[in-house]
């Protein structure tokens, strides 16, 4: 072990134990709020078309097609805003169009993880019923890790980073047992 972790190990330091965790810049806010609404979204799609009894490819299509089409939409207002408040007379450019769209993938990014077990459901890896439990379990779990490092990466105690990931990954599970009720 590096000479870091055994002092933290030693003295029972959480904070320097979890200190690999903080990001050298700080994580905006913007970015938290896009990475929560794709997973929420990406994860309630999710749970609708399995409860709809969807076919595990379709599952995947709606899920990952409902949060390209979230990103649009999201990278679309960005730029009317950008325009609105420049008071452009003219059209805006394709930079702005690539700032905004860059500036939204996280909402894309933290799609990522749960796709994973429908990939591999989709290949015949994994059966379905598997796939979509693992595929909300991961959501769960990827939103509840940005609930603790919004706090964590702020310089916040454990227990209130701890606090945050039960209440975001709450949040979610809520929302998504929620739209599958519904569905």
């Amino acid at each position: 072990m590096t000479e870091p972790y055994q002092d933290a190990l030693r003295t029972g330091s959480t904070t320097r134990l979890l200190s690999p965790l903080r990001t050298t810049r700080a994580i905006a806010p913007e970015s938290l709020a896009q990475a929560v609404h794709g997973l929420v979204l990406f994860v309630a799609v999710v749970g609708a078309t399995f409860v709809a009894d969807y076919p595990v490819g379709k599952m995947l299509l709606y899920s990952v097609g409902s949060v390209v089409l979230f990103w649009s939409a999201h990278v679309y207002s960005a730029v009317l805003a950008h325009q609105h408040a420049a008071k452009a007379s003219l059209p805006t450019g394709l930079a702005t169009v690539w700032h905004e769209a860059r500036r939204a993938l996280p909402l894309l990014e933290a799609c990522i993880a749960p796709v994973i077990p429908l990939l591999l459901a989709v290949l015949e890896i994994l059966p379905t019923p598997v796939a979509y439990g693992a595929s909300v379990s991961v959501g769960v779990g990827t939103l509840a890790l940005v609930g603790f490092l919004a706090l964590h990466n702020r310089r916040a105690s454990l227990r209130r980073s701890l606090v945050a990931a039960a209440t975001t990954g709450g949040f979610g599970a809520v929302i998504i047992a929620a739209e599958t009720f519904l569905h």
